[in-house]
């Protein structure tokens, strides 16, 4: 069985395949997804929806904390940097996997945020790099059709 880190990005409205559910497995597969315009408040629709379906599928706390800030990372440079009109955030949940997936049609690129020379950091650009503290994997998918911003977090 392929591991959703594995499945390819798609650029459409609808969610990537998930592995089929194993017989008496209630953390088997589950998927949900949401689209929103662009705009200010979209990342606290967001991440309350991302909240309420890791609560339904009995994601621990940790993992559910981990998500809300990649979520808040993602939807925010939509919003800001992205040009696009809507987001989609599609999630799926494996039996160890958690994977977050933001989709638009715009095209953002990452920042090169790094710790200064004092060891502070400066005032944006540092959200990806927190991302990728706390993920498995992460990463950036261009194409002609917009990006799509992805992260996997082991959903214990």
């Amino acid at each position: 069985m392929p591991t959703l880190d594995r499945l390819p990005n798609r650029d459409g409205g609808s969610p990537l395949p998930t592995p089929p559910r194993r017989p008496g497995d209630a953390r088997a597969s589950a998927t949900a997804c949401c689209t929103w315009p662009a705009e200010r408040r979209t990342p606290a629709r967001a991440r309350a929806f991302a909240r309420s379906r890791l609560a339904a599928w009995g994601v621990g706390e940790a993992t559910a904390e981990s998500a809300d800030v990649v979520i808040s990372e993602f939807v925010t440079n939509t919003v800001v940097h992205s040009g696009a009109s809507e987001l989609t955030l599609r999630l799926f949940r494996g039996p160890s996997e958690l994977r977050i997936e933001v989709v638009d049609s715009g095209r953002w690129r990452r920042p090169n945020a790094r710790p200064a020379r004092d060891g502070s950091m400066a005032e944006s650009g540092r959200g990806l790099w927190m991302v990728e503290t706390l993920t498995q994997r992460c990463g950036l998918h261009h194409t002609r059709h917009g990006t799509t911003a992805w992260a996997l977090l082991a959903a214990v």
